[in-house]
């Protein structure tokens, strides 16, 4: 049988190795050229040396994927590869399916309370890099606000002389669990100058014109909010109380 030898040079120098096949390690990226040389065991050698080129490529790499700040309602989420090798193209995958390519990945018009998770490959002269590690995009669901009112007008009363009007009752209240709801009653309009109407609490009376505004924000345990209002005015009244 034969041995083998490698060589750096078409002609001269020492043998590097007698391995065959030959592993070689070696970091610097492009074209690598080495000569085989064939050697009987009675010491007899090929003429001339046979050249063998392997190119080492760059394999790329993508530092981290980082994710807008998850924001309340409905809206887009969008993903960045960060630190990636240049000239790469990046393939972004969500549950192993690829979702498009480029360096960042926007999912447009995500209903609240809706997640997207993610990972990213960079390609680059057919070698690709490991996949990152996943991460999720969240758009955050607002909480319920219900406002409520005993009725769309405060009509007259009997008892309260000084007004004469009913108290309107305002209520508000979310259903999503771990909510607050705060706010209160304002006096929108005031219908007789210097005669303004009476909040008490979650209640309203004014005289006639006189309009009052409920205003409230529902905040959720993940700190999106909901705010509403809700207005009635005094448009009845049995008697003249404003003289």
């Amino acid at each position: 049988g034969s041995t083998v030898h490698w060589y750096a040079a078409a002609t001269g120098g020492g043998s590097l190795s007698t391995d065959n096949p030959w592993i070689v390690r070696r970091e610097v990226i492009g074209d690598i050229t080495y000569y085989a040389e064939a050697e009987t065991s009675g010491g007899c050698k090929s003429s001339v040396r046979t050249p063998a080129t392997a190119t080492v490529k760059l394999v790329p790499t993508i530092a981290s994927v980082t994710k807008t700040d998850d924001a309340c309602g409905d809206g887009d989420i969008t993903f960045t590869a960060n630190g990636v090798t240049a000239s790469s193209e990046v393939e972004w995958f969500e549950n192993s399916v690829s979702v498009g390519t480029g360096g960042s990945k926007t999912f447009s018009g995500v209903p609240a309370g809706t997640s997207h998770t993610v990972t990213a490959k960079a390609t680059l002269n057919g070698c690709e890099s490991a996949e990152t590690s996943p991460v999720t995009g969240t758009r955050k669901a607002n909480p319920s606000l219900t406002i409520g009112v005993t009725s769309s007008a405060i009509t007259a009363g009997e008892t309260d002389k000084t007004y004469g009007w009913e108290y309107a009752t305002f209520t508000a209240s979310s259903s999503t669990d771990g909510a607050t709801v705060t706010g209160g009653i304002t006096q929108t309009t005031e219908a007789t100058v210097g005669k303004a109407g009476i909040i008490e609490g979650n209640k309203a009376k004014g005289h006639v014109g006189d309009a009052f505004t409920g205003s409230y924000t529902a905040t959720g345990s993940n700190g999106c909010t909901t705010s509403d209002s809700k207005t009635v005015t005094v448009i009845k009244a049995t008697e003249d109380c404003s003289k």
